[in-house]
């Protein structure tokens, strides 16, 4: 749902019906240029005022390293929740905020065994 620039629409099988929002325009157009499936369709939207779909929609909902920079977290799984079918899955990605200290870390990639990582050199202390 939360979609980004797509990443994870473009690892789906290919009969997979998949509906990306995002609030960035801009992102959505990189989404858009990039997936050359026909069943996945894009809306610009502000997940916390609002999903542009039907209620019970969805069997399966996704938000990855996004939430954490929303200021309304609460209202967006909220959201989310009201698009989902009864008993559908809600799988949030995210980092904790100790993990996000500037040029302290960074997403690194493992060519060799084909992993994407994230590399932390220092972390903020942890509230007591």
């Amino acid at each position: 749902m939360v979609c980004g620039q797509g990443v994870y629409a473009r690892t789906l099988s290919p009969g997979v019906t998949y509906t990306g929002i995002d609030i960035s325009k801009d992102l959505l157009t990189e989404a858009k240029k990039l997936d050359k499936n026909g069943q996945h369709s894009y809306y610009v939207a502000d997940a916390a005022r609002g999903i542009p779909t039907p209620a019970d929609s969805f069997d399966h909902a996704v938000c990855i390293l996004a939430i954490q920079n929303m200021q309304d977290a609460a209202l967006t799984i909220a959201n989310i929740a009201l698009s989902l079918k009864p008993g559908g899955d809600l799988v949030i990605v995210m980092n904790h905020p100790c993990f996000r200290i500037p040029r302290q870390s960074s997403w690194e990639i493992d060519e060799a065994n084909k992993l994407e990582y994230r590399r932390v050199g220092q972390s903020l202390p942890l509230a007591p």
